[in-house]
């Protein structure tokens, strides 16, 4: 009981501190070079790496929690080691670089991870816990490990339109919680 109410206690304090993080990890990235577009919002908390300049998201995207934007491949350290060189010549020293561009109007959804040379087209869905790697184009549907088009947004959206739960952005917590319960009866 002790343990709980301790918890408790330090949840408010916890949640800032994660906000206030998050707010200076974007800030870094923005102010490092990475381009984001108007309307974009982040939700939770997103990795940049260490060149956020080789990140451009546009206009209008969600980008959601735990995302992650690779923009280098140190892995090709392994083959310089083992034909001959060492690791502490190697490392920070030699990789692979590749922007990750993402158009306008896009999903990213919730622990996807883009690699090295990623380009999403404008209007495209990325699933969550994708791994995504290679040229996408506008309007897809992306998903898997690795991913991959899975279907077009106009087929998706075709498809599930008629589960859409409208709010007016005015309900309280409890009045949300009900509409969806009702509506999923």
């Amino acid at each position: 009981m002790l343990m709980h109410r301790l918890l408790s206690a330090l949840s408010l304090p916890l949640r800032a501190l994660r906000t206030i993080a998050r707010k200076h990890e974007l800030a870094r990235a923005i102010r490092a070079g990475m381009n984001v577009g108007e309307n974009t919002r982040f939700v939770g908390t997103q990795h940049f790496g260490s060149e956020p300049y080789l990140v451009s998201i546009g206009k209008d995207c969600l980008i959601t929690d735990r995302v992650t934007f690779l923009t280098h491949d140190g892995g090709i350290q392994v083959p310089f080691v083992r034909d001959g060189s060492s690791s502490a010549e190697i490392y920070s020293r030699k990789s692979i670089f590749r922007p990750v561009t993402i158009g306008d109007n896009c999903f990213i959804g919730v622990g996807a991870i883009l690699l090295p040379g990623a380009e999403i087209g404008a209007n495209s869905i990325i699933g969550a816990g994708s791994v995504v790697g290679g040229r996408f184009e506008d309007g897809m549907i992306i998903a898997g490990n690795p991913a991959r088009a899975v279907s077009t947004v106009e087929r998706y959206f075709a498809k599930r339109r008629s589960h859409v739960i409208g709010f007016s952005g005015n309900e309280t917590a409890a009045e949300r919680a009900h509409k969806i319960r009702e509506r999923l009866k």
